[in-house]
């Protein structure tokens, strides 16, 4: 835990510092190639990951209604051969989605300075 808010605060000063000394435009630029890199990567694999959390919990009728709401409620019902098939594809959309977060902070800060 310690160790991601120490990342987080590292990051965010490197990004302020970066955007301090690049121009509005290119920054407004670079963040809506990180928001199509994030989504490029952020949809497909979080349908993927929907997909195996359903094939892998659907046999055992542990899938309550609605359970495409808060898939994350579900992971405690996950075994652990059932895990290794289905987090690396929900890491893997986490990361599409902060690319996506990041590069959105950016397109406003370019907006903004542009």
């Amino acid at each position: 835990m310690e160790i991601g808010l120490f990342v987080l605060l590292v990051g965010a000063l490197a990004t302020v510092s970066f955007v301090r000394l690049v121009p509005g435009d290119t920054v407004l630029l670079g963040g809506a190639a990180l928001v199509a890199l994030g989504m490029l990567v952020g949809v497909p694999t979080g349908l993927v990951y929907h997909v195996a959390l359903y094939r892998v919990l659907r046999p055992r009728g542990a899938l309550p209604a609605r359970w495409w709401v808060a898939p994350l409620k579900l992971h405690p019902r996950l075994e652990a051969r059932d895990r290794r098939r289905v987090m690396p594809w929900f890491w893997l959309g986490a990361a599409g989605f902060l690319l996506t977060c990041l590069g959105c902070v950016l397109v406003a800060i370019g907006a903004f300075r542009s």
